[in-house]
């Protein structure tokens, strides 16, 4: 406004001293006249309906957040204090409950969280730490943890590759398009166990593979031809009974030696009904989801065994089996206490189900079998601070006593919107028992969700087949 008031007293001098009207080239003297004033420096408030300070900050000359900020309550009661740098989060940020106490601390560095973030109750007790460093998240687990855990053990472009590389060719699962069967079975007299062809069984077999590299496990996985073929049997005799069972009875008319690989083949096997492939049984088996089957979700248990080195698979007339009892593998180096799934971190929505239940299993036996009179299972929301958010409500929770191949575990269910997209969650689940305080021992980590496919904007459509067996 300064050069407006000094260009008008030009004008009017120059009137004075002359007859000759003064003159400016209108084009300067619009540009004069409409210029913004040079931006400044300065201190911006606000206040709540109620008249009471709502926030107070400065800005600096180009209009960003600069210096102390503070916000308050509808009380008067502060709500945050924390400060900015170039309109950027820029060292300790404080969050108040409206009694006074501190809620959250956590640092900033240049926009970015650097340091420990802790979240408290109304009476001081902590109630979430995390930590960052160096652009990587750790969280602080378990009754009495000092140490905080990677909340991504496995880099997400990693995740990516191996998947990509292992995943069959069609790698969607849903109906098979190409070829089963080398030598189609008969589930009639005459029965006909049949052949299946080698690309099928291999394509099948790289979808457990998955699976398992996603768990954390050895997943090198082999096809043995009589595992195959107990496994292929299997699926006939269940085929030819219309019914899955583990200890079948003779079909009217079957050879007692066809039976007999059937019988035995079944009794060792993952079985499955679907008018699909080997590839939605698998799904199938690690689903689990039905009543008949979530309090063990032992086709799970066996998929996952970290003794498995072989296995076989079987499809005839729409039931399908997977040779399970293989536990000849070697353990070097490093043995898994907890085996998860979904596993901890970066976790693809492709490989997974709302719907679902969750599982923690202790193939060492090193936490003991917990009771579930003793068990306290959370499942946290988390926002992008990692921050707990909401917490779900559980429609499962219950203990596996029996091993099924891999030892006993935990398994829950949390209350999920299976019309919403799991892409970009980050859920925390908490586990704690013991009979005592001192003797409470437990499990924390965190599955971030995120889709291989990137674009996908709806969840898998995965459920299991209740009719496993």
């Amino acid at each position: 406004m300064k050069l407006i008031f000094q260009v008008v007293a030009m004008i009017e001098h120059s009137r004075a001293r002359s007859s000759f009207p003064a003159f400016l080239p209108s084009a300067v003297v619009a540009v004069v006249l409409f210029s913004p004033a040079a931006p400044r420096a300065e201190t911006i408030t606000s206040k709540h309906d109620n008249g009471k300070l709502k926030e107070k900050y400065s800005t600096d000359k180009n209009g960003k957040k600069q210096g102390s900020y503070t916000s308050y309550y509808e009380s008067g009661k502060k709500k945050v204090r924390c400060r900015y740098s170039g309109g950027r989060l820029n060292g300790r940020y404080t969050e108040y409950h409206e009694t006074g106490k501190t809620r959250l601390e956590k640092t900033y560095k240049k926009g970015q969280l650097s340091g420990t973030v802790t979240l408290y109750d109304e009476n001081g007790a902590v109630l979430h730490r995390a930590a960052y460093k160096k652009g990587r998240a750790f969280l602080y687990g378990g009754p009495r943890s000092r140490t905080p855990f990677a909340l991504h053990p496995v880099p997400r472009d990693k995740i990516i590759e191996k998947v990509i590389e292992l995943r069959p060719r069609n790698y969607e699962g849903g109906r098979y398009k190409k070829e089963k069967f080398e030598v189609e079975g008969k589930a009639r007299q005459p029965y006909v166990a049949g052949t299946l062809e080698k690309e099928y069984l291999q394509d099948s077999l790289r979808h457990l593979q998955v699976y398992r590299f996603l768990c954390g496990l050895k997943y090198d996985l082999e096809l043995h031809e009589p595992f195959n073929e107990l496994a292929q049997h299997a699926a006939l005799v269940s085929a030819a009974n219309r019914k899955l069972d583990h200890d079948p009875g003779r079909p009217p008319g079957m050879d007692p030696a066809v039976f007999e690989l059937g019988s035995r083949g079944a009794g060792r096997s993952n079985l499955h009904q679907e008018q699909g492939s080997l590839l939605d049984a698998i799904d199938g088996f690690m689903a689990d989801e039905d009543p008949s089957n979530i309090e063990g979700v032992g086709h799970r248990a066996w998929c996952l065994s970290p003794l498995m080195r072989r296995t076989g698979l079987g499809d005839c007339d729409s039931y399908q089996a997977m040779y399970a009892f293989d536990r000849s593998r070697t353990i070097r180096g490093k043995v898994l206490d907890t085996v998860l799934f979904p596993n901890q971190g970066h976790y693809p929505v492709e490989y997974f189900h709302p719907t679902w239940p969750w599982s923690v299993t202790f193939p060492t036996g090193k936490y003991g079998v917990p009771k579930k009179s003793e068990l306290e299972v959370e499942v946290w929301e988390l926002d992008e601070d990692l921050i707990k958010k909401k917490r779900l409500e559980l429609e499962y929770l219950g203990v596996r006593a029996e091993s099924y191949g891999m030892g006993h575990g935990i398994i829950f269910r949390p209350k999920l919107d299976a019309t919403s997209p799991l892409t970009g969650k980050k859920l925390l689940a908490s586990l704690r028992w013991g009979p005592t305080a001192k003797s409470t021992v437990g499990v924390d980590y965190v599955v971030d969700f995120f889709s291989i496919q990137g674009e996908r904007s709806e969840p898998t459509d995965r459920g299991g087949d209740p009719s496993d067996e």
